[in-house]
C-alpha cells in the first residue's frame, strides 16, 4: 500500500527516482505532489503510457524503502539517546563520588575546612561585588546622553568587568595556594 505521508514528506527524492524509471516522465510534469495518490497515480499513467498497478506498485516499493529509513532514524535516535542516559549516568556516578570525597576531607580536617570556605566566600563576595559595581557603571545615569554616550559607558564597562573578573581569578589562586601551603606544612 503506498503511504501517502511518506510521499508528502519526501516528495523530491521519489519525483527523481519516477523520472530515473521512466524516461517519459519529467520533474515538469510533477513539480509538486498532488496530494492524492490516486491522482498521482493516474497522472504518471496518463504520461507514460505504464498500467496504474505497475505505477502503484512502484510507489509502494519506495514508500516501503521510506518506513525502512524512517525506523533505522529511530532505532539511531533510540541508541543515541540511550548513550546520553549512560553518560549521563557517569557523571552523576563521579559527582557524586566527589562529594562524597569532600565529606571525607571535611571529617578528616574541619577546622582548616571551615578556613578554606570562609576564604572562597570572601573571594566570591569580592568577585559578586566587582561585578555588581562595574555592571552599574556601565548603564547610563540619563536618558538624553543618548546612543554615542550608552555606547561608551558600555565599552568602558567592559574593560572593567575584564579587570575584575582577572583580579578575582588572582586572588582566588592566592588564596588557594596559601590554603595549600598552610595545610600542607601541617
Amino acid at each position: 500500500m503506498v503511504n501517502q505521508q511518506i510521499l508528502a514528506h519526501h516528495w523530491d527524492e521519489v519525483r527523481d527516482k519516477l523520472c530515473e524509471k521512466w524516461d517519459r516522465l519529467a520533474e515538469d510534469d510533477l513539480p509538486t505532489f498532488p496530494g492524492n495518490v490516486d491522482q498521482l497515480i493516474g497522472r504518471i499513467h496518463q504520461k507514460t503510457g505504464v498500467s496504474r498497478e505497475a505505477v502503484e506498485a512502484f510507489l509502494s516499493e519506495l514508500t516501503e524503502e521510506g518506513k525502512g529509513m524512517i525506523e533505522q532514524a529511530r532505532a539511531k535516535a533510540s541508541q543515541g539517546a540511550a548513550k546520553v542516559a549512560e553518560v549521563a549516568r557517569q557523571r552523576a556516578e563521579r559527582l557524586r563520588e566527589s562529594v562524597e570525597g569532600a565529606e571525607d576531607i571535611v571529617r578528616e580536617r574541619p577546622g582548616q575546612s571551615l578556613i578554606a570556605a570562609f576564604g572562597l566566600g570572601i573571594v566570591c563576595g569580592l568577585g559578586v561585588a566587582l561585578l555588581v559595581r562595574n555592571k552599574q557603571k556601565a548603564q547610563p545615569t540619563t536618558v538624553e546622553r543618548g546612543r554615542h554616550m550608552l555606547d561608551d559607558a558600555y565599552v568602558r564597562g567592559r574593560g572593567a568587568y575584564t579587570v575584575s573578573r582577572d583580579t578575582a581569578g588572582r586572588l582566588s589562586r592566592q588564596l588557594r595556594d596559601s590554603l595549600d601551603h598552610y595545610l600542607g606544612g601541617r
